[in-house]
Order: structure tokens, then sequence, then C-alpha cells
């Protein structure tokens, strides 16, 4: 985002935050296809490597041989892409939301900037909107616990390369927290002590659906507003690609 739309009212600054999110998960839908063309290939080239084989011998060696580049290209790779698109949105999500504060600083004329409040990432935004911008609804809804929940993977994913401590009996833990949600959570060990969180493009989308509502909310505009479609062609699937 430009620092001349910061300038604008913080419904202007919303509706660019969320337009680029919208751009930045349309990557989501290229991505998918992607995976699915070279699962695809890879399916069509066993097949056709199937049929030289001549025992169930040539066939144990076979899918030894290819266990690796098929759990490479149908596990291994999208979850290093998801992993991305978590990070990138998440990262995005605080930029855009650091905008709509200094949009309502710009506004009110205010004397105190983001840079005066205590604290780092979304919660100090949330402070300045709450303390000095005076607005306190988005934080009250259920969106808001849950991009908290995110902000806890997206540092699981940056510095732990998405392990999280297999705390079961903890109902604080995020292990327990993120079995409740239904997200996939990878134990290869029954005595392993942590547990590999597992991305796919239903929990990207879901964190973009969060950080829409949240920040439409942030400028008083309501989770279905009816964002403007300038240039999009009509019948393309360009526009809400979560």
């Amino acid at each position: 985002m430009d620092k001349t739309t910061q300038l604008g009212p913080p419904s202007h600054v919303a509706v660019h935050a969320v337009l680029q999110l919208e751009t930045i998960a349309r990557v989501s839908v290229t991505g998918r296809k992607s995976f699915e063309h070279e699962l695809q290939s890879l399916h069509d080239a066993m097949d056709r490597d199937y049929e030289t084989l001549k025992s169930d011998l040539d066939e144990d060696t076979y899918l030894r041989h290819i266990n690796d580049e098929y759990i490479a290209v149908s596990e291994e790779i999208p979850l290093l892409f998801w992993y991305s698109q978590f990070l990138i949105g998440y990262a995005s999500f605080e930029v855009f939301l650091n905008a709509i504060c200094h949009s309502y600083q710009t506004q009110n004329k205010s004397p105190l900037s983001l840079r005066d409040v205590a604290g780092q990432g979304i919660t100090r935004a949330q402070l300045y909107l709450t303390k000095v911008a005076g607005i306190g609804a988005p934080f009250q809804l259920a969106e808001w616990q849950t991009v908290k929940m995110f902000g806890e993977v997206r540092n699981a994913i940056a510095h732990r390369s998405g392990y999280i401590d297999r705390l079961p009996d903890d109902p604080k833990s995020l292990f327990q927290r993120l079995e409740k949600q239904d997200i996939e959570l990878k134990v290869d060990l029954l005595d392993q002590p942590d547990a590999q969180i597992i991305i796919g493009e239903q929990i990207v989308n879901d964190a973009f659906g969060a950080y829409r509502t949240i920040l439409l909310a942030a400028a008083g505009l309501a989770s279905d507003f009816v964002l403007p479609r300038h240039g999009t062609p009509s019948g393309s699937d360009h526009g809400d690609a979560w």
C-alpha cells in the first residue's frame, strides 16, 4: 500500500487493503492449480511406468524408488507454498492494520502516532485504535480471537518451521486450540514432544476472511461490504478469491 493511500480516510484505506489481500489470495488459486497439474502429471508418468513392470518385485522396487518424489509433489512442496501464503497474508494484514491507524491519526489530527504506543505488531495497533482513535468494536468480534491465534501460528511457522509443543492436556496450549479448530497436527512418533501444523488452502482462506472482517470493521464498514470491481471482466474468477 502506497503512502498516499494511507493519507485518505480509514474506509478508503480499508478498501484498498482488502483489495490487496484479494490479490494475494489469487496467488493461492494459481498455486493450487499448479500443484493439481503437477500431481496429475506424476500420476500419468507412473501409469506409463506401470505398463513396463513385469513382476511384483519390479513394482515394489519402483514404488520404493518413486516414493520420495511422490511425497515431495503431493505433500512437501504444497505445504511450503501454503506456509508462504500464510506468512505473506499475516504480514500484509499487520501492515494494513497499521495503515488504518495512521489514517485515523491524520483524520483526527492526533499528536499521538502508532510509534507512541507500547507493544508491537497487531497488539500495538489494537491499543492505538481502542485507546487513541476510540475504535473498539472490531476487537469484540470472534474474528479477532481467530486472528490472534493465527498470529501464534505465524510465529510457529517463522521460528520453528511450523512445529509447536505437543500439549494435548493443556486447554490453553496452541496445540489443543488448533485441535478444536480441526487443524491437522502431524505427529510421526508416538512419544514425539512436538507436532507440525499442516496448512492448506482452506486455512489460508479462513485467515484471509478473518483479516478482511477486522480491516473493514476497523474502518466502520460491515463485513458484507461490496468492494468495487473496476476493470474486472464479467464472468471472471478474479474477485473474491477466498
